[in-house]
């Protein structure tokens, strides 16, 4: 089976401690186990093909022809034009607008919310596209003695930059212990030209040391595999805490 384009680069695997070198070298193939899709690389500016290709458009046409006046020409960069609006739209209507925790209804049950039927959307337990027909929650971090470690140590991966650009601007909404063996955290990441906002939230179960998860973005359909790739991310990054 062959490496997703996924972590560790090779700089970042020098850049870790020496007694990870080790772990450094495995983690392409350990952030992706059996019960893990592979994702669709997103890029490393986390910039879509659509509005990268509606920027380059709408720039080649004003600069090299600027003097010529074609109905054509003219509607190409109105299409540009609308399309970059869209996309400026949704990331104001995510950024700004007020929304609640996605799974607060099922916190009580100890469980996150279901799946909503986009493909942007990842969530650990059953899943029939994914292989085996489940997808596998995160593991605690090795060094974590309790929830209260685990919780913190991965507060400090995701906001301490351990995840692979660009899934490093992140902020914690919420964090709260459920009872003595759960926690839930929800943190919102932004990604792209646009500042898209994904919902990342994690239910920590100390009793079997796992940690479920759900990332989804906020508005919109297509994520070019960014949450995938944002939870295998997260997956290596705890497998050397």
């Amino acid at each position: 089976r062959p490496c997703p384009p996924a972590l560790p680069t090779r700089a970042e695997a020098k850049a870790l401690p020496t007694e990870h070198c080790l772990v450094a070298k495995t983690l392409r193939a350990l952030a992706y186990p059996a019960a893990m899709p592979e994702p669709k690389l997103y890029g490393e500016w986390g910039v879509s093909p659509m509005s990268l290709l509606a920027v380059v458009t709408l720039a080649a046409t004003s600069l090299f022809f600027r003097e010529k006046r074609s109905g054509i020409l003219n509607a190409i960069r109105v299409l540009c034009l609308l399309q970059l609006g869209a996309f400026a739209a949704l990331s104001a209507q995510a950024n700004f607008a007020q929304w609640p925790s996605p799974s607060e209804a099922f916190l009580s049950e100890r469980a996150l919310a279901p799946l909503d039927g986009r493909p942007c959307c990842i969530r650990s337990g059953p899943a029939p596209k994914a292989p085996g027909g489940k997808v596998a929650p995160l593991p605690f971090p090795r060094q974590a003695r309790n929830l209260d470690d685990a919780v913190a140590m991965t507060r400090s991966a995701i906001l301490g930059g351990m995840l692979r650009s660009p899934h490093r601007i992140a902020k914690l909404v919420s964090e709260r212990r459920l009872d003595a063996t759960h926690a839930y955290a929800h943190y919102t990441f932004q990604i792209g030209l646009f500042r898209f906002v994904d919902d990342v939230e994690l239910l920590f179960d100390s009793q079997k040391r796992t940690i479920a998860f759900r990332s989804h973005l906020r508005v919109g359909q297509g994520d070019m595999g960014a949450n995938h790739d944002r939870m295998a991310a997260l997956r290596a990054a705890l497998l050397v805490l």
